[in-house]
């Protein structure tokens, strides 16, 4: 028994380390950059979203991520100025330095908070990698090879340190990844083979339409 509860903790200790040094290496980097161009942006139309159920503002980037990040400013409170030309897609970018700098609270709590709903999507995102690796290869090892990979990819901690789309796109890629190959993997997936042909045949008759 005590060896085998010796064998069970190491990895997820391990596994605990990795992810809670990507979470430092990210709340250590936040605050040393200043806004990207599109972060305004994406800041005025989630919370337009939240306060005024409007969509006018970066609608061709999906409301979900700027939703989730946008959730400190519910607390923060912000003024949001809702009215006159630059509440129009072609004044996103105006609007949102006007929303950042002329709401009446101070920009780098704004941006970071923000920033900070990032991290934990990218943390969830190294454990399905660990996940993914681990069954992939059928090694505990290689999914702590692939979280470590993750965590300590500059790519990965840009997108965790930046309130913008990718880290809740990767997130979701991994996710996708990972199920569709547990899927695969299943005993079920030659009887669902069925399923795939059924939605494209549906998507043509709605096209037709």
């Amino acid at each position: 028994m005590k060896k085998n509860i010796s064998k069970f903790f190491p990895w997820q200790v391990l596994l605990a380390l990795i992810i809670a040094s990507h979470v430092l290496l990210c709340l250590l980097t936040i605050p040393r950059l200043s806004p990207t161009f599109d972060e305004p942006k994406h800041l005025a139309s989630g919370y337009l979203i939240w306060t005024a159920r409007n969509y006018t503002i970066d609608h061709e980037n999906d409301p979900l991520f700027k939703m989730w990040g946008t959730l400190p400013l519910l607390f923060i409170k912000p003024a949001a100025v809702l009215q006159g030309k630059f509440i129009s897609p072609e004044y996103d970018f105006d609007y949102g330095c006007k929303f950042l700098y002329a709401c009446g609270k101070d920009p780098d709590l704004i941006v970071n908070s923000a920033r900070m709903m990032m991290i934990p999507l990218s943390a969830l995102t190294a454990l399905l990698i660990f996940f993914f690796s681990r069954d992939l290869y059928g090694s505990t090892r290689a999914g702590l090879i692939g979280a470590l990979l993750w965590c300590f990819l500059p790519l990965a901690i840009t997108h965790a340190t930046v309130f913008k789309a990718e880290a809740a796109f990767s997130l979701f890629a991994a996710a996708s990844f990972y199920f569709l190959f547990k899927w695969y993997k299943s005993p079920d997936a030659d009887a669902g083979s069925k399923y795939p042909q059924l939605f494209f045949s549906e998507n043509c008759q709605l096209l037709r339409c």
